[in-house]
């Protein structure tokens, strides 16, 4: 299944340099035995993105993004059959990641990475971008944070204002926004932190500014 999505992605674009014509969506492009498994849907906003860059005929720093959608596209396989073949059960000690709340996080108070980089980083430690899903987890998490900014999971990289979990592939549950956000500053802004300045409510900032970062991971009992 990875192979056949990342050479789709190969395909669609090799077959952009000698026709002018483009999907307007990744469904028309794609069987639909393969729309309608989960695989797809973890990947189906990543590919968006892929198909909206090249309708926009992307400059020098989106075709960065694209490079970063690519590596993405495998990590995403990667963790997702790493997760079919074995069970999180929860260890003695799930360091680094420990309990706030209900949930288990990891949460970067010194490095600070782009939000491709912190998600790199998460899969390396077998977890996702922190993934939100009410007022209780996120007023829990701020009693831990400290710094400026701390990337989550939400980005609308395949479609601007479209906020999606880059975890589950589907339309975010959860949004609390600070004040005046989201704003798209500078038409950039396609990932979500959380922000000091708006005690830790969301905004949409550059994908490519270097945050700190939440690592969330799931523990079988």
């Amino acid at each position: 299944m990875k192979v056949i999505f990342v050479g789709l992605l190969i395909t669609f674009l090799a077959a952009q340099g000698s026709s002018d014509a483009t999907s307007d969506s990744v469904e028309e492009i794609q069987p639909r035995a393969l729309r309608e498994g989960e695989c797809f849907g973890l990947v189906k906003p990543l590919l968006e993105h892929a198909i909206s860059m090249h309708k926009w005929k992307p400059n020098k720093y989106e075709l960065n993004k694209l490079n970063n959608v690519e590596t993405l596209l495998n990590e995403r396989f990667d963790t997702f059959e790493q997760n079919l073949a074995k069970k999180k059960l929860r260890p003695a000690d799930t360091a680094p990641f420990k309990q706030v709340g209900a949930k288990y996080y990891y949460i970067e108070h010194n490095l600070k990475l782009d939000w491709y980089g912190a998600l790199h980083k998460c899969h390396s430690l077998d977890g996702h971008l922190a993934s939100l899903h009410s007022d209780t987890e996120l007023d829990t998490l701020k009693t831990k944070l400290t710094k400026d900014n701390y990337w989550v999971d939400v980005n609308d990289l395949a479609l601007e204002g479209r906020f999606q979990s880059i975890t589950t592939g589907l339309n975010a549950t959860y949004l609390k926004w600070g004040t005046g956000e989201p704003n798209d500053e500078y038409s950039h802004d396609d990932c979500v932190g959380l922000r000091k300045r708006f005690s830790y409510d969301m905004n949409d900032a550059d994908c490519e500014d270097a945050y700190n970062f939440i690592c969330e991971k799931e523990f079988e009992s």
